[in-house]
């Protein structure tokens, strides 16, 4: 499904992304990211959710091009002197990482252990409890990820696997599904401090989403009080033309 030209998927129109905002303002950061991809993908959200993470992710980036272009940039703070520091990246060539094409199970076999695992996917990001601590969270995901470990042909429990194992279950995982945890290089301007910047898609893509509705209403709401335009009239006018008509009424 992930692998479709996303060029060419039919861009959302503005009155079907107003009414999905809408929707989803309610949802969750992760139920937000799933009614996204079931208006682009055009696809249930059961089967969105079983999409990797990085799947998911990639699905997102190229759904940001399409409604924003693939410029992105942010703000975020040097952790060396607090300075404001721009990131900028592209979503095309982000979505352009190669990835693993092998299908699940994955395996690792390291110090005796075999262990078979998948990847985990927004379900088991939804299954994790909200309020615990992230080092209980990442236990629980890999617990549902993991299939099985034998260690010469005997079961063995998930909460005896050793450290260097779950390392390395874990790089394969990001080798298998780089896009799932994206990031960004930056340095300071001002420090010359490098570091790396988390790039968090869904909360990205839509805080976008909820300024552009936003910014779209209070058009509708000026055109429509100068020429009592209905609001399906005047999202239907092309982003040229509605500032047209906005410069007018602003004089």
């Amino acid at each position: 499904m992930c692998s479709s030209d996303p060029d060419r998927r039919p861009r959302p129109l503005p009155v079907e992304l107003l009414a999905l905002w809408e929707r989803a303002g309610a949802q969750s950061l992760l139920g937000q990211g799933l009614l996204l991809l079931t208006a682009w993908l055009r696809q249930p959200v059961e089967e969105i959710a079983r999409l990797t993470i990085g799947q998911r992710d990639f699905a997102l980036l190229n759904l940001r091009a399409a409604l924003f272009g693939p410029e992105m940039a942010g703000l975020t703070a040097c952790p060396a002197c607090k300075e404001e520091v721009e990131v900028r990246v592209n979503a095309d060539e982000l979505a352009s990482v190669p990835w693993n094409e092998g299908g699940e199970p994955f395996m690792v076999v390291r110090d005796g252990y075999e262990a078979s695992f998948r990847l985990p996917t927004s379900r088991d990001l939804a299954a994790l409890p909200a309020d615990a601590e992230p080092r209980s969270n990442r236990q629980r995901l890999l617990e549902s990820c993991l299939l099985g470990v034998r260690r010469a042909g005997v079961e063995i429990p998930s909460q005896q696997l050793t450290e260097t194992l779950i390392l390395s279950i874990t790089d394969r995982m990001a080798e298998a599904d780089p896009l799932a945890d994206i990031q960004l290089r930056a340095q300071c301007p001002k420090c010359h401090h490098r570091w790396e910047v988390p790039l968090d898609i869904v909360s990205f893509l839509w805080s976008e989403i909820s300024a552009w509705a936003q910014r779209s209403l209070t058009e509708v709401h000026l055109l429509a009080s100068a020429y009592g335009w209905s609001e399906h009239d005047i999202l239907g006018l092309s982003p040229a033309r509605r500032q047209f008509y906005l410069k007018l009424v602003n004089g």
